[in-house]
């Protein structure tokens, strides 16, 4: 495992961090790395779920929001992002209260 990779998974098992941003400029490997990530936390089994997403200099919501419910299982009812957002909250919420619960 790369120093790098390793700093991220390190960061998403602490306690303390509750997101972790990786930014850059482009083609540096930054997605290739936060694959490998998920990868790697995927066959650890660190997680019970595991949600990413690319957010470029072309903001796009509601692709950022289909992403994310996409590697949740989450089908969208609502059609507006503030909708959508709300929807995505309270199912990221409620994997947080399930987390705590079974700690």
């Amino acid at each position: 495992m790369t120093s790098l990779l390793k700093l991220v998974v390190e960061s998403l098992v602490d306690v303390d961090i509750s997101v972790v941003r990786v930014h850059g400029p482009g083609d540096v490997g930054k997605s290739t790395l936060m694959k490998q990530v998920g990868n790697h936390v995927r066959v650890e089994k660190l997680f019970d779920d595991i949600a990413m997403a690319i957010v470029s200099a072309n903001l796009d919501m509601k692709r950022i929001q289909g992403e994310i419910s996409n590697m949740l299982g989450l089908m969208f009812k609502a059609e507006s992002v503030h909708r959508r957002g709300f929807q995505l909250r309270s199912r990221l919420e409620n994997l947080n209260l399930r987390t705590k619960r079974s700690s």
